[in-house]
């Protein structure tokens, strides 16, 4: 879930300037996108992040669920998607990905990436963890954590 937020308040903080990329790149960056199921991904997002909310919150009417689920849709988050594929890559580059993701290999990765993300961000997160409690320990035993 934490994946899940982070992907969504990184989404919500990019510009929807791209008035750069040609009219070809933003449709190559859009079949990138649909190829990747990256749209698919931020629907998926909304409904867990409704999920918990309805969960936490279960006096509010099914009724809010529903208009507030339309607001995850796959067209507005691929509309903050273009403008950072359009930063980071060419167009030849997204056509590059294109035909990389057609690929059988291709196909494996956009396949078992979210899992692999999902297990990373989770190591990652306990790593974290582990490193902030030994830093904290030495600090402690050199006396340099001041007690407020």
């Amino acid at each position: 879930m934490k994946t899940s937020l982070y992907l969504l308040l990184l989404l919500c903080t990019c510009t929807l300037s791209f008035a750069q990329a040609s009219p070809s790149k933003i449709a190559a960056i859009k079949e990138l996108l649909d190829r990747t199921g990256s749209g698919k991904l931020g629907v998926q997002v909304g409904q867990a992040i409704i999920a918990n909310f309805k969960k936490s919150q279960p006096n509010v009417p099914e009724g809010y669920w529903v208009e507030a689920a339309k607001e995850f849709n796959a067209e507005n988050l691929l509309e903050l998607l273009i403008p950072i594929y359009d930063e980071n890559f060419t167009e030849s580059e997204i056509n590059g990905l294109i035909a990389f993701y057609k690929t059988t290999l291709g196909e494996k990765v956009i396949a078992t990436l979210p899992n692999i993300m999902t297990q990373s961000m989770e190591v990652g997160r306990k790593w974290g963890t582990q490193m902030s409690f030994k830093i904290y320990q030495q600090l402690n035993a050199k006396k340099l954590i001041i007690n407020e």
